[in-house]
């Protein structure tokens, strides 16, 4: 997020993770078939900005952006707020992860990661982990901060 003095209303980030959301389905061509569970997707801004806040209580710093994004997606992997509209929609396996592929999404956002520079193969890890394996916020700050200066330091080569 952003520092307190240009840091962004809940309902304004919201409305960005929102937008974000309708445009990531829509290039996946699930827009017909998943929504955004509005209360989920605040309760999880609201979570990441609490523990956000804990953390400056603390330690008088404003944060690191891969701390912001680790807590934003640990909230969103854990109360998912992405859901299936009907019971009768069939959704290919890989659609079934969309929360741990749009927290995934979001985090780099959130980083200034070009997705470009992340080959497939990272990125299908880095969801596997997401899906199948505990997450807590603090290795993902640890994990997003080296993958935010990888990136940084060598912007040409892909991540594998």
């Amino acid at each position: 997020m952003e520092s307190s003095s240009s840091r962004l209303s809940d309902e304004q980030l919201y409305s960005l993770i929102k937008i974000s959301f309708d445009n990531y389905i829509a290039g996946l061509g699930y827009a017909k078939d998943l929504y955004i569970s509005p209360p989920l997707l605040m309760n999880a801004i609201k979570s990441s900005r609490i523990d956000e806040s804990r953390h400056c209580d603390f330690h008088p710093i404003v944060p690191a952006r891969s701390k912001s994004a680790a807590w934003f997606m640990y909230w969103l992997i854990k109360l998912k707020p992405i859901q299936i509209k009907h019971k009768s929609v069939t959704i290919p396996t890989e659609g079934l992860y969309i929360n741990e592929t749009f927290a995934f999404f979001i985090a780099i956002k959130i980083l200034k990661v070009k997705s470009k520079s992340l080959s497939q193969r990272f990125f299908k890890q880095f969801v596997y982990m997401l899906v199948y394996r505990d997450n807590m916020a603090k290795p993902l700050f640890i994990t997003l901060q080296l993958l935010q200066i990888a990136v940084e330091r060598a912007p040409e080569l892909p991540i594998e």
